[in-house]
C-alpha cells in the first residue's frame, strides 16, 4: 500500500486490488477516493519516467494532467497516475462522421509537443489514436500516452521495440516524410531514414503531415460523402502537396529537421498556414 498525491488529497493505492487491463502497456481506469484517475503500471522503467515526474501537478499542456508517480522498490514496479479525460481518439472522432479544424488541432496539439520538447524529450507514437478529442461544449484536442516519448539524445528508429522506436500507427504519418526527402531531397541532407532526423523536429514534420491530411479530408468530404480518411491511397500525394505550396521554402525547412540545434517549429507553422489556407 502507497500513499499518493491527487488534486491535492494523499490517497492510499493498493496495486493488487486494480483490476489492470494489458494492452501494449498494462492500464486501469479507477476511482480513488471519489476521484476518477486513468494510470499505468510498468516492469520496468519507462523511457518517460523523468518526464511524467517532471510533469506532476502541471496544467495548460494539453494532455492529461499526471497526478502523482510511485516507484514500488519491492516489486520492482513503477505507477504513473493520470487525470480522467472524457472523450475519444481522433480516428474514432473521424470515423464517427466528424470534421476537426486542422488549424485548431494544430494548435492545440502543437502546445503539447512544445512542453514535451522544453523537457528534453520527443514523442514517438504521433498518431489519430493518440490524440483524444474531449467531451463537452467546448471541443479540445489533446495528447495522450505521453509514456511513448524519448530524450531528445535518442533519435528515431523504425524498429519498434529498440530505443526511439515508432510504432507502426506512428510510421503510417512518417513514412510522407521520407517519401519528401527521397523525392525532392534525395542527397543534399544525407536523410534516408528516421534515424537521420531530430525527434523534436520529426514530431513537427508529423504535425505538419496529420494538418494536411485533416485539410483534404475537409475539402474531399464536403464534396463527396464516400471519401475515407482511413484509406490511404487518398493521402498518397501529401509530399507533392507540401512541395508544391513553396518548394525553396519546404525543401528549407525540411532540410533543416536533421540538426538537434535547429527547431522548425515556426517555419512548419508557416508552411501549415500556406497550405490549409491557400
Amino acid at each position: 500500500m502507497f500513499d499518493i498525491t491527487i488534486q491535492g488529497k494523499t490517497i492510499q493505492f493498493e496495486p493488487n486490488k486494480i483490476d489492470w487491463i494489458q494492452k501494449r502497456d498494462l492500464f486501469a481506469i479507477e476511482t480513488l477516493d471519489g476521484i476518477k484517475c486513468f494510470m499505468k503500471k510498468y516492469s520496468k522503467k519507462p523511457s518517460a519516467w523523468d518526464l511524467a515526474v517532471s510533469l506532476i501537478g502541471q496544467t495548460g499542456t494539453n494532455m492529461p494532467m499526471v497526478y502523482d508517480t510511485i516507484y514500488d522498490k519491492v516489486s520492482k514496479n513503477y505507477y504513473v497516475f493520470f487525470e480522467y479525460v472524457k472523450g475519444t481518439t481522433l480516428k474514432q472522432y473521424i470515423l464517427n462522421g466528424d470534421v476537426p479544424d486542422p488549424l485548431t488541432v494544430y494548435r492545440h496539439i502543437n502546445l503539447a509537443l512544445n512542453t514535451i520538447h522544453s523537457k528534453g524529450y520527443w514523442f514517438s507514437d504521433f498518431n489519430e489514436e493518440n490524440i483524444f478529442v474531449t467531451a463537452g461544449f467546448i471541443t479540445k484536442f489533446i495528447l495522450i500516452d505521453i509514456d511513448s516519448c524519448w530524450k531528445t539524445s535518442i533519435r528515431p528508429n523504425p524498429i519498434d521495440d529498440q530505443e526511439g522506436g515508432i510504432p507502426g500507427a506512428a510510421q503510417n504519418i512518417g513514412k510522407h516524410i521520407l517519401n519528401y526527402y527521397q523525392k525532392y531531397l534525395p542527397t543534399k541532407t544525407g536523410i534516408t531514414t528516421y534515424k537521420d532526423i531530430s525527434g523534436a523536429n520529426f514530431n513537427y514534420l508529423q504535425l505538419l503531415v496529420l494538418c494536411i491530411k485533416l485539410n483534404i479530408f475537409r475539402s474531399r468530404t464536403a464534396i463527396d460523402s464516400t471519401f475515407k480518411y482511413i484509406d490511404p491511397k487518398n493521402f498518397k500525394d501529401i509530399h507533392d502537396i507540401i512541395y508544391r505550396c513553396d518548394n525553396d521554402f519546404s525543401k528549407g525547412v525540411f532540410a533543416l529537421a536533421k540538426d538537434e540545434s535547429r527547431n522548425i517549429n515556426i517555419p512548419v507553422q508557416t508552411l501549415i498556414n500556406r497550405i490549409i489556407t491557400k
